[in-house]
């Protein structure tokens, strides 16, 4: 009789599950005499929830990253000096997570408040750099348009980065919704106040709930 064969070694490629999270927000109908003027605002008061939203993120952010995947300060302001292009080259000693991180903070800060040792808490956005998610009438005015915004970008970073690290390329220097799904719209209504809602989907990432993040209270300013 013939010696039973083993079987042939099978590999699995795993594709990681989609991340949706979605939001709808009813704004509160403005007064008859300022309904012209409702939801206009100069640029310095949307930069203003623009910030204040991305601190918020760039906190909850460091927190999940520390806890799931610890670092030094020393570490992090070593990954602050990192060329993104470096982690070709030492692929295994990146925290992936971290570098994300760092890459969130070149995209919305300048050069000087990045490496001037500002804090999550203390980071200014670089006004040139900003620009309305999902349409510029509803999002200055609803802050978790603003924090799906962050979120999505943050993973389409960390992807980019897995790229490169497995040697695909061509993901690395992509736009920044390169892994990120959207939707949303607007249903205008004067009399019971705006109905924004929207979606917005990317993969999952390993160890940090993201989705989390969004369960914030969902309030208009």
């Amino acid at each position: 009789m013939a010696p039973p064969q083993s079987w042939p070694g099978i590999s699995v490629k795993t594709i990681p599950p989609l991340v949706v999270l979605g939001w709808k927000v009813r704004l509160q109908a403005p007064e008859p005499q300022t309904r012209i003027w409702a939801g206009r605002k100069y640029k310095y008061e949307r930069l203003i929830l623009a910030q204040q939203v991305y601190r918020g993120t760039l906190r909850r952010l460091t927190s999940l990253i520390s806890l799931a995947f610890p670092y030094s300060d020393a570490e992090y302001r070593r990954y602050l000096m990192i060329p993104t292009k470096d982690i070709r080259v030492h692929p295994r000693a990146c925290n992936l997570h971290l570098l994300a991180l760092v890459g969130l903070r070149m995209r919305y800060e300048s050069f000087s408040s990045m490496f001037g040792g500002r804090r999550p808490e203390n980071a200014v956005l670089d006004e040139r750099d900003i620009g309305f998610p999902y349409g510029n009438d509803f999002a200055e005015r609803v802050r978790i348009c603003w924090r799906a915004q962050f979120i999505a970008e943050y993973a389409s970073l960390y992807w980019s980065l897995v790229s490169m690290r497995n040697g695909r390329t061509e993901g690395s220097g992509s736009h920044e919704a390169s892994a990120a799904f959207f939707t949303a719209d607007v249903k205008y209504d004067p009399v019971n106040g705006d109905l924004v809602h929207g979606q917005v989907a990317f993969p999952a990432i390993d160890g940090l709930p993201l989705d989390l993040l969004l369960q914030a209270r969902a309030a208009a300013p």
